[in-house]
């Protein structure tokens, strides 16, 4: 038994175990996600390949307004980094010293940099939005997917094309295995348009090698998954 094969399955039991109970987490997500499926196949009379890639660029449809929010709230921050390290730097200094005048210290420093970020129209938490919505989106589209392999059986076996013509079976040949690794590699590499030109740091490096990892597994970890 190969490695990839044994997540195949690991993959395939949790997902029948997940749609056995009343009340998963993803219950109405994954509800929703099959009904567009199954209202995208029906009116267009579409192949099943053709259905799950028009229901996927549909969701980047309704997800690019956020994705757009999220890269200039990246530019925006981007233009301001050095200003936002050195308040940083002030606030660490502060706040090491342990009296009364660095805490003062901090927190001017801590409000300017709130004052700072406030007139450019940053928001912490506006670099992530992107991902924190669309995150349980493709996990949703994920399952819903498993399920109707698994489960509901609608006839996703005879709805591929060229050398996958069994959606229900792993890519002989692990093309899409490696074109999913190598797109995701290609996103990794070239970042967020709005953070163009800017260094990274060191955390926001090491992010970027640990996904840049993440992609070359999963090439040989989604191997044995259903077209």
């Amino acid at each position: 038994l190969t490695p990839g094969a044994g997540l195949g399955d690991a993959a395939a039991q949790a997902t029948a175990d997940l749609t056995a109970r009343d009340g998963y987490l993803l219950k109405y997500p994954m509800a929703a996600v099959e009904g567009l499926l199954h209202t995208v196949h029906d009116s267009t009379g579409l192949p099943w390949w053709q259905t799950i890639a028009l229901a996927t660029l549909l969701g980047r449809v309704v997800l690019f307004p956020l994705q757009v929010y999220q890269s200039r709230g990246a530019a925006r921050m981007t233009l301001i980094k050095p200003q936002l390290e050195a308040y940083s730097a002030r606030i660490k200094a502060g706040y090491s010293k342990k009296t009364g005048a660095g805490l003062d210290d901090a927190e001017v420093a801590r409000l300017e940099m709130q004052q700072l970020m406030d007139r450019n129209g940053v928001r912490p938490w506006s670099t992530m939005g992107s991902a924190l919505v669309g995150m349980p989106v493709w996990v949703s589209f994920f399952f819903a997917l498993r399920k109707m392999v698994y489960v509901d059986g609608v006839g996703l076996s005879e709805g591929g094309m060229l050398w996958f013509p069994d959606l229900t079976q792993h890519d002989p040949y692990y093309m899409l295995p490696v074109l999913s690794g190598l797109s995701l590699f290609g996103m990794v590499s070239l970042g967020d348009a709005g953070q163009a030109g800017a260094k990274p740091d060191a955390q926001q490096q090491m992010v970027k090698n640990v996904m840049r990892g993440a992609a070359v597994v999963i090439v040989p970890a989604t191997a044995w998954f259903e077209s």
